[in-house]
């Protein structure tokens, strides 16, 4: 019989059909039993609808709309959901089978924590495990902030009442860095509780969205960060101290994005030297010598 808190997953989806049965099917292998799935279909062409059609359950929901990016497919699933908490996953990422009952335990003991974060591996595409994140240890709210973002959607857990009231930033020009800026504005209002246990893997492969970047719109997005995020009252109420820090890694993220492909010297350098000025404390990251590993290479 069920029991306990409700989990909703919701499962964004853009011509996953290759994927999906994966990810679903990992949602629905979990020992804990009380949950729904919500997979929305983000104006798919290929055949999602009719893979996840053939994967008859009772707990398992399909709503297709209009193509309008992740950030509007994860907030019209957060409407639909029915449950006591939220969570995400990628059509293209699984589940390990003890995620929902790691999460309910550590709800258990924390007393409804407001948001919380589980870890995660990364495989390739044969599941081989290729690299984890590493144990987390002190503020994860600071560390969010000035060391950018390390949180995978999957991992995250929000109460519902939470997520319905504060919900993604539906920008398209900001989609790829939509979830940091969730996360910074969740910072500014809850501490992050995090599980160190590994509950899910986000799988590396050719096709992932992350892969493939259109530099203008990538420049964009983390600008359109700062300004959301800077515009955010309460974000600047806390964090005020944290600002420069919080600008230093977005355009310090631009430069060792620019950087690495030894290609384009002159927006490495100058998104470099700006988050350099905007946060003078940068030069002891290891951010900085990477980039300027890269940036003597490229001499």
């Amino acid at each position: 019989m069920k029991a306990g808190k409700l989990i909703s997953l919701i499962i964004p989806t853009y011509n996953r059909a290759d994927f999906i049965a994966v990810a679903v099917k990992s949602a629905l292998a979990q020992t804990y039993l009380n949950f729904e799935i919500i997979v929305v279909d983000d104006g798919s062409t290929d055949t999602t609808e009719e893979v996840v059609a053939a994967l008859k359950h009772p707990q398992l929901f399909y709503f297709k709309q209009a193509n309008a990016e992740r950030a509007a497919a994860r907030n019209f699933g957060i409407q639909k959901a029915t449950g006591d908490y939220i969570t995400f996953l990628d059509s293209d990422d699984f589940l390990l089978p003890h995620h929902f009952t790691s999460a309910v335990d550590y709800i258990i003991k924390n007393n409804d924590p407001a948001i919380f974060y589980q870890l995660n591996n990364f495989v390739d595409e044969t599941g081989k495990v290729i690299s984890q994140i590493r144990p987390i240890k002190g503020s994860l709210n600071i560390q969010l902030i000035v060391d950018g973002n390390f949180l995978s959607c999957v991992g995250v857990f929000i109460k519902a009442d939470v997520a319905k009231s504060i919900p993604f930033n539906e920008d398209r020009a900001l989609s790829g860095t939509e979830d940091h800026e969730l996360w910074c504005r969740l910072a500014a209002r809850y501490e992050i509780g995090y599980n160190n246990i590994i509950t899910s893997s986000m799988v590396q492969h050719d096709s992932r969205s992350v892969m493939h970047v259109d530099e203008e719109k990538l420049i964009t997005r983390l600008l359109l960060f700062i300004k959301y995020v800077s515009a955010d009252e309460a974000f600047v109420k806390k964090y005020l101290w944290l600002m420069p820090a919080m600008k230093s890694q977005a355009l310090s993220y631009l430069s060792l994005h620019f950087a690495i492909t030894h290609k384009h010297f002159k927006p490495a350098f100058l998104y470099f030297k700006k988050a350099w000025i905007a946060y003078p404390a940068f030069i002891t990251s290891k951010r900085f010598y990477a980039i300027l590993k890269h940036l003597i290479r490229s001499v």
